[in-house]
């Protein structure tokens, strides 16, 4: 009760101040200097004592300010430990760039020096290749009493062909110059010679090396007592049957085939009907004929060649309605006039605009 007592004169004086015109306020005790002494003391204590927020603002503001301190504080050494994460990290960027730079370039070099590796070989192979078809040619045409010796030399020529068509030769360092065109007058000596005159040693596999040891040790054998044949007449050179003359097949590689393509209409024969007994070129690579040896580099540029210029030719027909016949014709008479090849052709037409440039030139000097 002396509690309750207290809060209600508490309650008391702070009203009186408050709201002093209440009757009640003329009553006893509140009339009393006791309570007046109490209302003042009352009033000055609760001015005197700081508000609860006030206090806790007060309190809070240093904690806050040191909190702040020490996130500042944690924040700059993230920020450098970043900064130098981040500068070690574009220097490793740079040294891997420049690394990756240097392998690039190797690269290229690599691959560039292969390329002119397998350029070299296709050209080195064509030259070989040449003068084989020369001398079989030469010696198909010759007509000799020596019969065992005359299918000894076609069973040899016909090894060689096949082991340049299937690139078990190697790759000559110093290839001899091909062998010129053979006159009718000239090719009995030349074929006398080239007899006489053993050939390289070649690699081989195992099972054919054998064959070839002992045809070209019978050849030898037979060449020291082989004497070239009498001139025959015309009466009589007509008279031998075309059956005694057995004809070599040469594998039509793609090499061989570049070897005698020289002008659009050879390559449209080529490519669409094919010679002696062959498919075109364009239905073998379809029915990916291994006969073709279509998967060298060289052979891969040359039929990317042949794509672009066979493009432009059934673009002519297409559009402007000419014959295959007629577009290679023209094409042909087109190429002369600027004496260029196949080759230029297929590079100069590379791209697009240099395509159309090039066939509204033709148009234009056939209209």
């Amino acid at each position: 009760m002396r509690w309750l007592r207290v809060v209600l004169l508490q309650d008391a004086a702070l009203l009186s101040s408050s709201f002093p015109s209440l009757p009640i306020w003329s009553v006893e005790p509140f009339t009393s200097e006791d309570f007046r002494t109490f209302r003042s003391e009352l009033v000055s204590k609760i001015s005197d004592t700081p508000h609860p927020l006030e206090v806790t603002i007060t309190e809070l503001i240093p904690r806050l300010g040191h909190a702040l301190a020490d996130l500042r504080a944690s924040s700059a050494e993230t920020t450098e430990a970043f900064k130098q994460a981040v500068s070690a990290q574009q220097v490793d960027i740079e040294r891997l760039h420049h690394s990756l730079e240097r392998a690039v370039t190797m690269l290229s070099d690599s691959i560039e020096r292969r390329d002119r590796a397998d350029e070299s070989r296709a050209n080195v192979q064509q030259v070989v290749m040449s003068s084989i078809c020369a001398l079989a040619g030469a010696s198909s045409s010759l007509q000799s009493t020596h019969t065992l010796q005359h299918e000894q030399q076609q069973q040899t020529l016909q090894m060689l062909v096949r082991l340049l068509a299937t690139n078990t030769l190697p790759a000559l360092a110093d290839p001899s110059p091909p062998v010129p065109h053979l006159s009718p007058s000239t090719v009995p000596s030349t074929v006398a010679s080239s007899s006489s005159t053993p050939l390289p040693p070649l690699p081989m596999p195992s099972h054919e090396y054998a064959a070839a040891a002992s045809i070209a040790s019978d050849t030898e054998r037979t060449s020291t007592s082989f004497a070239p044949p009498p001139t025959r007449t015309a009466s009589s050179v007509s008279a031998v049957p075309s059956a005694s003359q057995p004809s070599i097949l040469l594998p039509r590689t793609i090499l061989c085939i570049a070897a005698k393509v020289n002008t659009v209409s050879q390559l449209a024969v080529e490519w669409y009907a094919g010679k002696d007994g062959y498919m075109g070129v364009f239905a073998r690579l379809e029915a990916k004929d291994e006969a073709l040896d279509a998967k060298g580099a060289a052979a891969r540029k040359q039929i990317c060649r042949w794509r672009r210029v066979v493009g432009v030719l059934e673009e002519l027909e297409s559009q402007r309605g000419w014959s295959r016949d007629a577009a290679a014709r023209a094409m042909d008479t087109q190429l002369k006039k600027n004496k260029h090849g196949l080759r230029t052709l297929a590079d100069n037409i590379a791209k697009d605009d240099a395509r159309a440039a090039w066939m509204a030139l033709l148009v234009a000097a056939t209209s």
